[in-house]
Order: C-alpha cells, then sequence, then structure tokens
C-alpha cells in the first residue's frame, strides 16, 4: 500500500518536533507529552504493517494518549479511520467493522498504554468485500441511526479540519486551551471537541481518573480545564457565577 502522510499527521509532528516536552494528556496522577505521544503513533504505524492493503481499518482505544496516537498511526498509514466505542463488546466492533468493510481493527485496551507491544492489530476475515469509503474518506463516524444495525458517516479529513477551524473561531479556542476529556473520543462530539484541538494545535486534554465524567467539575484542583465540552444541560449547573471556577470559560455547543 503506498501512502503519504495526512495533513493532520504533519501538523502533529511539527507540534511534535517544536515542542516535544510539551504536556499533551494530562490527569491529577499522569502526564504523557507530545513526543510521547509520537513515539507511541510510530510504534502503532509499524503494528499496521500487518492490515497493508485495508483502506478503512476499525479503531477502538479508551480516552487517553493511546487514542491520540492510534489516529496518527493510521493517517500516517494512509488508512480511513472507523471510530468504534471501546467500551462496546469485541464482537459487536468486529461485526461494526464487517458490516463497513474494514478488513481490519487496530486497538489498545488501555488509555494510557505501558508500552507499544499495547497495540493489537486484528484481520477480519468476514468484512464486506468492497467498502463505500472511497480513497478520499479519512474518517468514519459509527452511527446505527433508527435501524439499529452499525451504519457509517463518512469525511473527509479536509472537512473535519475546516469544521475544526470553524468551530475554533466561533467559539475562542486557543492552541493553549486545557480541554477537559469527558466525552469519549471515539464520538463524534468528543472527536472533533477533544481529539481535533490536540492533535492539529496542540490543546492539552484533561483525562478524569474519577468516577463520572462530571467529578472533575466540582473540584477546584490542576489539572483545571477552562474548556469542559458538554451537552447544553449538563452543563448548565456550572455556568452559574456562583459555580464557576477562575479560569473556565463556558464552553459547550
Amino acid at each position: 500500500m503506498t501512502y503519504e502522510p495526512s495533513t493532520l499527521a504533519r501538523a502533529f509532528a511539527r507540534l511534535a518536533d517544536h515542542e516535544p516536552r510539551a504536556p499533551l494528556v494530562v490527569s491529577s496522577s499522569r502526564r504523557t507529552t507530545r513526543g510521547e505521544v509520537a513515539a507511541l503513533a510510530q510504534a502503532g504505524a509499524r503494528a499496521l504493517e500487518a492490515a497493508a492493503g485495508a483502506h478503512l481499518v476499525g479503531f477502538s482505544a479508551p480516552n487517553g494518549p493511546a487514542f491520540l496516537a492510534g489516529v496518527l498511526a493510521l493517517r500516517q498509514r494512509g488508512h480511513g479511520v472507523l471510530l468504534l466505542d471501546p467500551l462496546a463488546p469485541l464482537a459487536e466492533r468486529r461485526r461494526s467493522c464487517a458490516a463497513l468493510g474494514a478488513r481490519a481493527m487496530l486497538s489498545c485496551s488501555k488509555g494510557w498504554p505501558i508500552d507499544a507491544a499495547e497495540w493489537v492489530v486484528a484481520v477480519i476475515p468476514d468484512a464486506t468485500a468492497s467498502s463505500d469509503a472511497g480513497d478520499e474518506v479519512a474518517f468514519v463516524k459509527l452511527t446505527s441511526g433508527s435501524t439499529g444495525a452499525p451504519r457509517g458517516v463518512a469525511a473527509t479529513e479536509a472537512a473535519l479540519l475546516a469544521d475544526d477551524e470553524a468551530l475554533a473561531r466561533t467559539m475562542g479556542l486557543r492552541a493553549d486551551d486545557r480541554i477537559l476529556g469527558a466525552v469519549p473520543m471515539s464520538h463524534s462530539y468528543g472527536f472533533s471537541s477533544v481529539a481535533l484541538p490536540a492533535l492539529r494545535r496542540g490543546s492539552i486534554v484533561v483525562v478524569p481518573e474519577e468516577d463520572g465524567p462530571l467529578a472533575p467539575l466540582g473540584r477546584p484542583r490542576p489539572p483545571a480545564a477552562p474548556c469542559s465540552p458538554a451537552r447544553p444541560r449538563i452543563c448548565r449547573p456550572f455556568s452559574s457565577s456562583r459555580s464557576r471556577r477562575p479560569g473556565r470559560r463556558r464552553c459547550a455547543s
């Protein structure tokens, strides 16, 4: 398979080369730098040699450095990325890959992998012979719609980057923002609101370790996240003047 690094992969490579020790993903007890994510992505790209010839590849990883590195690895190799829910049973993830024509699946069971050996590439032998995802498709977001069967919404990389640019301009997002990664990055909203700013601009992702996605919002301890993507109904209790923390901006869409 011949390929060229994607625009997104090149953008992150520049960030990592410029400031390899800059933090990219943090929690209350852990910290991963741009350089470490880049190294993890390179290891993932090497593992993907087993998926040579497959344009669309399923991808499953929890929030954390592994998710960002996996996206980079797939795009470095020129694969289209089928975003899968890491909490779904393995059989369901494989079924989604097969139904949408993804002939392989890259996965990591941990958001914060210990080493590169935790990348797993599985061949999907029962994948449909052809995929609706053309060579220009970079990402496929999974949905069931009203049918209950796996269906994918395809997007080019150029379209996603244009959406990210518009979102940043509209909501006043900056490269030095810290973004709360409480929304799964494998979901469409989490990918656009959390993963893309990190990969494209180097914004720091704060991954909660406490039970429940909203637990970090109520604790004024570092690393604080001024941008907290979530549904407006969820964020409303935190948007009043009495509950707002210094430095936190309202950020809901």
